[in-house]
């Protein structure tokens, strides 16, 4: 038997098959039972479903319970892919008779009932799957009970059996306030609009009990769900923790200030997970920071901070600051120019803008900025003021006005970026 083992790794699969056979011949009940089953398994591997069958199909009558569960699951996998549905449930419903009359409390019944779930939701079974399940669920805790219980959660979930699924939870998985199980059954209820819901069962999970990662997804799941104040309140404990958890913290908590119009404290974010040091969040905070400068007008540090990103090592978050230093590039090269509807570009006259009344308010500034943009250096055109102008009162309107219309003022230097470093 052993032959055959060494055969098979050194991949004479000939070899192998002639040396278990040879055993299967011989009358050590255990050993050949152990040989039938690796044969079985080599000859579904080479997708010879059937004659794999036969061969799993005699482990199980001869009912050793070392080899007895492997070789009813690999026949429940070899009627899968020859798509027998039917034969496969029973296949694993014998499994789980067999297993629940000789070991009860063993952990073979779970494996069996939770395989029976599997197996009858993708024959199109859910009622059976929901039976399977719900019962494996009941079983003490290990991971194949939580596995079954949260494929029960998700399959009542999109039947639309919400309030059933939770009751599942509280039964069926211990310490479920902990569970990722809690998590994913949100995340499914989000996805289905079940909002309401989705807020009940994650305000009964304390982050503090979860790994860093599940942490993240609760408090992007309470931030799907609009709970956006308990989101914070779990992001800002997660800055207690050094290292990539801090600096991912502190990008998400940008983020999120960001869209809840807290410029400030997200610039602030943003800077602290800059200077973090470490190499992929680094770049993706001056990504986000870039962006939020440029859209608050403070174009030169964003500029350099989508430089920065453009210049890491990852490429994703690099390609993308290059296409915003691009894209700004291409808008600094249009020239500035007035369309009018007989497609000529017209330059204003100065000095009717000049004398235009008073009431004319917001049309004045309008054409004054337009002309700002076509003619930058009008401040050294000659004119003359208006005849009925007050001496002195022309120059401090037109001081005023060049003074207070945002086109005048000068384009910011590159010491700006001091500002947020």
């Amino acid at each position: 038997m052993d032959l055959g083992s060494c055969k098979f790794l050194e991949a004479d699969v000939d070899g192998a098959i002639a040396a278990w056979r040879h055993v299967v011949a011989s009358q050590h009940d255990a050993a050949a039972a152990r040989s039938m089953l690796n044969l079985g398994l080599l000859y579904e591997h080479l997708h010879h479903h059937e004659q794999a069958i036969g061969l799993l199909t005699r482990v199980a009558e001869r009912n050793l319970p070392p080899y007895v569960i492997s070789a009813a699951m690999a026949s429940a996998r070899c009627q899968v892919e020859m798509g027998d549905g039917e034969r496969t449930m029973e296949t694993m419903a014998r499994l789980a008779q067999l297993t629940m009359a000789s070991r009860p409390e063993g952990a073979e019944l779970i494996e069996a009932l939770s395989g029976l779930g599997d197996v009858a939701e993708h024959a199109g079974r859910p009622d059976r799957a929901e039976r399977a399940w719900r019962v494996a669920s009941l079983s003490p805790a290990s991971p194949i009970q939580r596995a079954a219980s949260e494929r029960l959660v998700q399959l009542l979930v999109r039947q639309g059996q919400s309030h059933a699924a939770l009751r599942s939870l509280d039964v069926g998985v211990a310490g479920h306030g902990t569970s990722p199980t809690v998590i994913d059954t949100a995340e499914l209820l989000i996805r289905t609009g079940e909002k309401a819901a989705a807020i009940e069962l994650l305000l009964t999970v304390d982050g503090a009990d979860l790994d860093p990662v599940d942490r993240f997804r609760l408090a992007d799941a309470k931030l799907a769900s609009g709970c956006v104040n308990d989101a914070i309140d779990d992001l800002e404990a997660l800055l207690a923790v050094d290292g990539q958890v801090q600096s991912r913290a502190l990008l998400s908590l940008g983020r999120v200030y960001t869209t809840c119009d807290m410029a400030d404290a997200a610039v602030s974010m943003f800077q602290r997970a800059v200077t973090s040091g470490d190499p992929y969040w680094m770049l993706a905070a001056s990504l986000a920071l870039g962006d939020l400068l440029a859209a608050r007008g403070d174009v030169n540090p964003a500029c350099e901070y989508w430089s920065y990103a453009a210049a890491g090592a990852v490429s994703r978050i690099a390609d993308q600051a290059r296409s915003r230093l691009a894209g700004l590039a291409q808008e600094e090269a249009e020239p500035a120019t007035v369309e009018v509807t007989t497609g000529d570009v017209v330059e204003p006259n100065i000095t009717e803008l000049l004398v235009a009344e008073p009431s004319q308010g917001s049309a004045f500034a309008d054409r004054l900025g337009r002309y700002d943009e076509l003619a930058p250096h009008h401040d050294d055109v000659d004119f003359e003021p208006p005849s009925d102008a007050e001496p002195g009162d022309w120059e401090s309107k037109l001081g005023e006005r060049l003074r207070d219309d945002p086109a005048s003022k000068p384009n910011k230097d590159a010491k700006a970026f001091s500002r947020y470093t």
